[in-house]
């Protein structure tokens, strides 16, 4: 079976050099950033296809956002609660929001380098000096609830 889909895939695609449809995947987001690198000044006539995809994306990308302002929402409701204490026990699971210290933190590097071996001035060195103070940060954790 999946030798003949495998077959299949090879006649109809490989072998006539047309494209395969896309799939959704990251491979075909791949292929089509590496196939057309540049655009004209042209625009091509749509089809229903085209339509009906582009009518989904923008309410994907609207609902999307709804979802983002949604998620930041629940997220300072449970902040708030939690306030300067580690967690919450909750209905659904525990929810914590503890302090985590970074390795990677963008501007440490950039600090450090802008020092090179001499003191800090406060006044010139502010923004060094910000950069260098804890890297740590909250982390909001909850629990995960397989489906």
């Amino acid at each position: 079976m999946l030798l003949e889909e495998v077959e299949q895939f090879r006649k109809r695609y490989i072998l006539t050099g047309e494209p395969p449809p896309p799939d959704g995947k990251a491979s075909y987001s791949g292929y089509l950033k590496q196939r057309f690198k540049s655009h004209g000044a042209e625009l091509v006539a749509s089809s229903d296809e085209v339509d009906i995809a582009t009518e989904a994306l923008i309410a994907i990308k609207r609902d999307e956002k709804r979802l983002e302002d949604d998620r930041k929402l629940a997220e300072q409701v449970i902040k708030t609660a939690i306030g300067e204490n580690a967690g919450v026990r909750t209905a659904h699971g525990i929810v914590t929001w503890k302090s985590q210290r970074s390795g990677k933190y963008p501007r440490e590097g950039y600090a450090r380098r802008a020092l090179r071996g001499r003191r800090l001035d406060r006044r010139r060195d502010r923004h060094v000096r910000d950069a260098l103070r804890s890297t740590d940060h909250r982390v909001l954790r909850t629990p995960t609830k397989k489906a």
